[in-house]
């Protein structure tokens, strides 16, 4: 599954509804503020999460973990 579009901090919502629900259907990858590195999944190895981790890495934005954004209710 491919995924085109991308959080950016300078995309701002004009209230919390429009916040919350602007992320549904979205497909986003996570970009540190710190460093500009992306989060990437790896294989670490053992038996908890079947071996499967994160971590930040100097890659580009096609190559890090992208994360699939449901919309749900809680009322």
């Amino acid at each position: 599954m491919a995924c085109a579009a991308f959080l950016s901090a300078d995309i701002q919502a004009n209230t919390t509804e429009e916040a919350v629900h602007g992320l549904a259907q979205g497909c986003y990858s996570i970009q540190s503020p710190e460093n500009g590195n992306y989060l990437k999944k790896f294989h670490k190895g053992g038996a908890v999460d079947n071996g499967l981790s994160y971590r930040f890495e100097s890659i580009s934005a096609d190559d890090a973990a992208r994360f699939f954004m449901k919309p749900t209710s809680f009322f």
